[in-house]
């Protein structure tokens, strides 16, 4: 683990240098192999999102997304169980996607970019769903997946988002899941997306949802911190103020249920007493993997998480739709 790592110093993304307030200090849980750090969150007093500060230098990424990351392999294929929970995820995952974007596109999509594509799993969904004559895109910082995502026929770029070349007004489907909290700076990645788009392009983000009860029950335990990976975390209001901002309106947002934040959440509650049993139970890099005691805890989480989501109305992620401003 890594010790005084370079950090710089950041600002609320949507109302720039506003007054915060300290909301926790957290550290990594997850790996064992990144960063020994505390980090800060701060809370925006105006618009409620909120940041690390100081954050992590773009110069560690390498540092804080080792290569056993579970995002750079999604593919339920590679385990050949269907009955896992990864597979179950990214059948239910298709179904939703698919029923979105018909219900705001006026045609199926033709071409489809996909900002942080890991190794094209969805890319390769979007490709089922809508046909083959569907054209495929995305960018990848990890070169192992998205050599995989090239290997499974899309047209990747091996960078970070904000670095690709991209042509202008391109793309009928932008998709980013859980990408722009990653980020260093959402507006531009916000400005970048919106240059992709005409003005029937639909653009589908998830981003974590930091008004919602479970993060007020974990606190700084609370999984969707997945410190220090999450730099920028926002709730509906903050998430629509920020989008007007660079071109696009939010024209839906879902509430959705995310079980895993619950492991992760676990995990780290646990692990402040007892480290073996929080890995024996709530792993959280083998827990998408399979096994029986991984499906049924990631039901039993995600029962609990649909029975809050009815009550309050509030999910630990959010679903925002975005087109272009009607001005542009």
């Amino acid at each position: 683990m890594k010790k005084d790592i370079e950090k710089v110093g950041t600002e609320c993304a949507v109302c720039g240098p506003e007054s915060d307030e300290v909301v926790a200090v957290v550290r990594e849980h997850e790996y064992s192999n990144t960063t020994e750090d505390l980090f800060t969150l701060v809370r925006c007093r105006r618009c409620g999102a909120i940041r690390l500060n100081p954050r992590p230098a773009v110069s560690e990424i390498s540092t804080l997304y080792p290569s056993d990351y579970f995002a750079y392999d999604l593919n339920p294929a590679a385990g050949g169980n269907k009955w896992s929970p990864k597979a179950i995820s990214l059948r239910r995952e298709s179904r939703r996607l698919s029923s979105l974007v018909r219900r705001h596109s006026v045609r199926a999509p033709q071409s489809v970019y996909d900002i942080g594509c890991g190794d094209g799993t969805t890319l390769s969904l979007m490709a089922e769903l809508f046909g083959p004559n569907v054209r495929t895109f995305g960018c990848e910082v990890n070169a192992d997946a998205s050599a995989r995502a090239r290997n499974a026929g899309h047209d990747i770029q091996n960078s970070l988002f904000e670095e690709c070349e991209l042509d202008r007004n391109t793309y009928d489907l932008l998709l980013s899941s859980h990408v722009i909290e990653h980020v260093a700076s959402p507006r531009e990645f916000l400005s970048k997306a919106a240059s992709m788009m005409g003005p029937e392009s639909v653009f589908i983000l998830d981003t974590p949802n930091v008004a919602n009860p479970v993060r007020r029950l974990f606190g700084r335990h609370w999984g969707g911190w997945h410190t220090p990976r999450h730099w920028n975390l926002f709730d509906p209001r903050s998430i629509s103020e920020l989008a007007d901002k660079t071109g696009l309106q939010v024209v839906a947002i879902q509430q959705m249920t995310i079980n895993m934040f619950w492991v992760w959440g676990m995990h780290s509650l646990v692990a402040t007493k007892y480290p073996r049993t929080a890995e024996k139970f709530f792993n959280p890099r083998k827990t998408i993997t399979g096994g029986t005691w991984s499906l049924l805890s990631l039901v039993l989480f995600q029962v609990l998480d649909r029975v809050l989501l009815v009550i309050t109305r509030r999910g630990g992620q959010m679903r925002v739709v975005l087109k272009q401003s009607s001005g542009n």
